[in-house]
């Protein structure tokens, strides 16, 4: 089909081709004086398929202005032509609608390529269609749904919601970028709006984001996924309809999308909500959430970390060199943590201690008769409903003043000599001390127990190689107080065990013995 101007150019060409075919005098052939260029240009007019070519008959609106139309002619169709100089959300209100029209809009492309199409629910009823629209040419295509005419007005306005300035980016692809400590502000707008964020960390630490100022129809539901594969890693709900959340996530170094909605796609709102993302680095050993992540300490070193954020768990690794007592101290700790520490075997994660504190926000001490070796400890909030961004401290030291620990068995009794003083600790709670010694031949020995700390209610026992079992036991009367054991012995092995009478009482002072034959 030639176009319109073609056409016109052509009817013009033979008028003149006709005309010029005379002699000087008279033309070959009279032209009509009627048909002139106006008239050939209407007639070309009425061959013009305009359903085919919606750009080319389409009126040119302007968004923001009401314009009036009349759905006239049964099965018209009526096409309006506009444009876009940027992105957002395109607002098509269509109200005053004749009560026997059913109205439906139809959003053209500029290849005149359907994209988007809505009806009225109901005959006379005006509607708002809105539709997340790129920069561009695009044509609003008018009919009534059962092809009805009415020779009355209806009216519709077309325009352009630009608040939300980081649309479109409803997806991981398009994900806009934004910066860490800055407020963004945006709208779930229009029905079925997603919103990707992306942004980028430089070290590891607590990734915190806080979404406010809630639109009260929106039950806000938001995801935070990776970059690369755009994975999640960890969704949350708001609890009530238009209320804020918070989010944490313990992060490496990279890059990371937000995703926000509304739970149930079903609620929009052009209001617009705030987000902000932060980074919390105060804590340097994260990430160390498990065995194999554990940091690595130093003994005899002030630590400090935080149970933060929720769920989070401490995993320390740390290295003694030769036998002795660990000592695990933790102090400073945030009010609202009720502390619960975990003292495992490197090798396996195999728990060896666990203690927790009495009281929320106590400290706590733990003590563990350690060989030479790698350990992990454990921290965490007992029930893992607490956090907080504030330190807490701990100190890991190995005592190896006694020197004949680990000896806490029959089977690891350490050797001593006959007629020789021994020093020794009933060191940490519940130590129990095993001594092996020979006798040569009977013999009367008396084993004279001194220089006992102050608080140790001291309990002896004499036992016999290799079944263990006691021959003689001896407790003090008072704590603090000294003590002997008698005894006629055959040659043979025996073992000597000490301990605190009750395992309740403890100390790093060494008490004295001596056996005498």
């Amino acid at each position: 089909m030639f176009n319109k101007l073609g056409k016109i150019g052509i009817r013009m060409f033979l008028l003149l081709l006709i005309v010029g075919c005379g002699g000087d005098d008279e033309p070959l052939v009279t032209v009509d004086p009627e048909v002139t260029e106006e008239t050939i240009e209407e007639e070309v007019e009425d061959e013009i398929d305009c359903s085919a070519n919606c750009f080319q008959c389409a009126d040119s609106i302007s968004l923001g202005v009401e314009v009036l139309n009349q759905i006239a002619v049964e099965d018209e169709i009526d096409y309006f032509k506009f444009s876009v100089e940027q992105e957002g959300v395109l607002e098509i209100n269509i109200s005053a609608t004749p009560e026997n029209l059913r109205i439906t809009s139809d959003l053209l492309n500029s290849e005149c390529e359907e994209i988007f199409s809505e009806t009225a629910n109901n005959t006379g009823e005006g509607y708002s269609a809105l539709y997340l629209i790129e920069a561009g040419d695009y044509v609003l295509k008018f009919s009534d749904f059962f092809g009805e005419a009415n020779s009355n007005d209806y009216s519709f306005l077309v325009s352009l919601n630009t608040d939300d300035i980081y649309e479109i980016n409803n997806s991981c692809d398009n994900a806009v970028d934004v910066l860490i400590d800055t407020e963004i502000n945006m709208a779930i707008y229009p029905e079925d709006d997603v919103d990707y964020f992306k942004f980028t960390t430089v070290e590891s630490g607590v990734i915190k984001i806080d979404l406010y100022n809630i639109p009260e129809n929106i039950n806000l539901e938001t995801t935070l996924r990776s970059s690369s594969d755009c994975i999640e890693l960890i969704k949350e709900v708001n609890n009530n309809i238009g209320e804020g959340l918070s989010l944490y996530y313990t992060a490496d170094a990279g890059d990371y999308v937000l995703e926000i909605n509304d739970r149930f796609n079903d609620e929009f709102n052009a209001d617009l909500l705030s987000f902000m993302v932060t980074l919390e680095t105060s804590d340097i050993y994260e990430i160390n959430n498990s065995c194999t992540s554990a940091k690595e300490i130093s003994l005899d070193t002030e630590i400090k970390a935080a149970i933060y954020p929720e769920d989070d768990v401490d995993n320390f690794k740390f290295t003694t060199t030769e036998e002795g007592v660990l000592k695990i101290e933790l102090f400073n700790i945030p009010e609202n943590i009720n502390l619960d520490v975990t003292l495992r075997s490197f090798s396996d994660c195999t728990e060896l201690l666990n203690d927790v504190n009495n009281d929320v926000g106590e400290g706590l001490t733990l003590y563990y008769t350690a060989e030479a070796g790698d350990y992990v400890l454990e921290i965490n909030d007992r029930f893992n409903d607490s956090f907080n961004v504030d330190l807490y401290s701990f100190n890991v030291s190995l005592d190896t003043s006694d020197i004949y620990e680990i000896n806490n068995s029959c089977s690891s009794a350490k050797d001593i000599e006959i007629n020789t003083e021994v020093n020794s600790a009933i060191y940490p709670e519940d130590d129990v001390d095993f001594f092996k010694f020979t006798i040569t031949e009977t013999s009367n020995v008396d084993i004279l127990f001194y220089n006992v700390p102050y608080n140790i209610n001291l309990e002896v026992t004499l036992r016999s190689l290799p079944d263990c079992l006691e021959i003689a036991k001896e407790t003090n009367n008072t704590e603090g107080e000294g003590l002997s054991l008698t005894s006629t012995l055959g040659p043979g092995e025996y073992v000597l065990e000490i301990n605190d009478r009750f395992n309740d009482s403890f100390n790093t002072s060494f008490l004295n013995f001596k056996i005498n034959l």
